[in-house]
């Protein structure tokens, strides 16, 4: 494997295939702690609730997690943390000891082993490494826990544009079904139009998340809002608000959760043309006869 120095010291990856890098360039840990853990208030959840369950959806080379866990015991928490990590690529488990050994995870890496339950004094860790397709994992996981019980979905898949299958509406639908209906929350780097309209018509509301690096910033869908004040965001400012009644907020869709990358694009700009075309009839028939 060739892994690849960020900005802070951690280390990633390039994905031969999409040729996108694991994690942003500023810093793998950075952008873990900055766009996940931080915002999605876990770290305060935990704390106050000595519980956490956590789905880490394209769990990669860990960092989501690992940046979690390690902040916890740097804090001296106490608690109980689940996480059910998620990822179809066996070969990355190999990845893992490397990563573990920054600097940053050196406690952690002490005590952890992947799929086993770990107790380091009061703070009892379970990672569950699933090895499967994402949308077929979350629907067996629905399957197991049929009362809503999931905190925290750090969903971290290749952009948008290159793998639209995990961007869709049908996975943000199967998350709700899956998290706390009065303050569960999905956490991704994505800012994308059409993933912030996949979450809303989803029945989730939107926010934003701090830069990191080059990037602008990250999404958070949150349920039941916020009242227990864990999560951290921004409203999303006025242009983004706009674009969300454009065609460009038409999520991608994939009913049965089999299509592939072209059969997905391909049905979202189909029905973006029909949205624009149903807009502009709407639009037509609100002018003035004189026009």
């Amino acid at each position: 494997m060739d892994f690849v120095s960020t900005e802070d010291g951690s280390l990633t990856l390039r994905h031969a295939q999409t040729g996108e890098h694991y994690h942003n360039r500023a810093g793998a840990y950075t952008e873990a702690l900055l766009c996940y853990v931080n915002p999605s208030g876990a770290l305060k959840r935990l704390k106050r609730t000595r519980y956490l369950h956590l789905i880490d959806a394209c769990f990669g080379l860990g960092y989501n997690s690992f940046v979690l866990l390690a902040e916890a015991i740097e804090q001296k928490l106490e608690g109980r943390v689940v996480i059910d990590a998620i990822d179809n690529d066996p070969n990355l488990v190999n990845a893992l000891p490397t990563v573990l050994s920054f600097e940053k995870f050196k406690e952690l890496g002490k005590i952890f082993e992947l799929q086993k339950q770990v107790v380091t004094g009061p703070l009892s860790l379970i990672v569950r490494l699933h090895h499967s397709s994402l949308p077929q994992q979350l629907v067996r996981l629905r399957e197991d826990n049929p009362n809503a019980e999931v905190d925290l979905v750090f969903h971290d898949p290749f952009s948008p544009n290159r793998m639209p299958e995990l961007w869709t509406f049908e996975i943000f639908s199967l998350y709700k079904q899956l998290l706390r209906p009065d303050n569960g929350a999905v956490l991704t780097y994505s800012l994308a139009t059409a993933v912030k309209g996949g979450f809303i018509q989803s029945g989730f509301s939107v926010g934003r998340t701090p830069k990191v690096g080059a990037k602008a910033g990250g999404t958070i869908a949150y349920l039941g809002g916020n009242s227990d004040c864990d999560f951290d965001f921004t409203e999303l400012p006025a242009d983004e608000l706009a674009s969300l009644k454009t065609h460009s907020a038409i999520p991608y869709r994939d009913p049965e959760l089999q299509l592939d990358r072209l059969a997905i694009l391909k049905r979202r700009t189909i029905e973006q043309e029909q949205f624009k075309n149903i807009s502009q009839s709407q639009f037509t028939r609100q002018l003035p006869e004189s026009i």
